[in-house]
């Protein structure tokens, strides 16, 4: 018979390394959200060229990119974290993993 023991402690300890990744995303996604180029920036070529709208749409994806990274990790955390709380009120505190029926 193969067990999983279910551990509330171990699940809020990894809910709080996602929000721990979650809040280093979120410090990547400000850094980035300010780092656009005005239109004369990089002077009249390359404005001609208008490499400082590339620039910017690059870094506009790439933020939006990041701000979703961002996201995922903290609603993972929070429902880590809500159902670890819920296995703490659980009865059984392990899962068997076989069928009753194979048993």
């Amino acid at each position: 018979m193969t067990e999983i023991t279910k551990d509330g402690d171990a699940m809020r300890r990894a809910a709080q390394h996602l929000a721990d990744s979650a809040g280093m995303w979120a410090l990547s996604s400000s850094e980035l959200n300010g780092a656009k180029l005005g239109q004369d920036d990089l002077g009249y070529l390359g404005r001609i060229a208008e490499i400082p709208k590339k620039y910017n749409e690059i870094i506009e994806a790439v933020w939006y990119k990041i701000d979703n990274g961002r996201n995922v990790l903290a609603i993972s955390a929070a429902n880590l974290k809500v159902t670890a709380n819920n296995y703490d009120h659980a009865e059984d505190k392990n899962v068997n993993l076989m069928p009753k029926h194979i048993q």
